[in-house]
């Protein structure tokens, strides 16, 4: 039971940080938001895209099946991965804008302790 609550407990906090985040509004927030929408989305297409693959193999579907569902699974899986890239995009372009952010405002309060 202890291991159970542990492990809950770990989930708990990071979903909660997943979706409560506090950053300013700007650009960062929308390139968070676009990676939070895109991650699990390529997820899902790359488990529908092996899913695609292991149905045939595991219900034995004659061979005439094998070519359609060898596309759809070749399909699902490459969209999978042209979302995992672009989710990757954006949150590299969220961590820079934030870094930056972070870099100019310290900046601006060291002009402001010297005037």
């Amino acid at each position: 039971m202890g291991s159970f609550q542990i492990g809950s407990r770990i989930l708990t906090s990071s979903f909660s940080y997943i979706y409560n985040f506090s950053q300013k509004p700007g650009m960062s927030n929308r390139h968070f938001r676009r990676w939070l929408f895109k991650l699990p989305l390529a997820f899902l297409f790359i488990a529908a895209g092996i899913a695609a693959i292991m149905y045939p193999i595991y219900y034995e579907r004659p061979h005439q099946e094998w070519m359609k569902w060898g596309g759809a699974s070749i399909g699902l899986f490459t969209i999978g991965l042209l979302f995992f890239g672009s989710a990757l995009v954006h949150k590299v372009k969220s961590d820079l804008i934030k870094r930056t952010s972070r870099r100019f405002k310290i900046m601006m309060e060291e002009d402001d302790e010297e005037d």
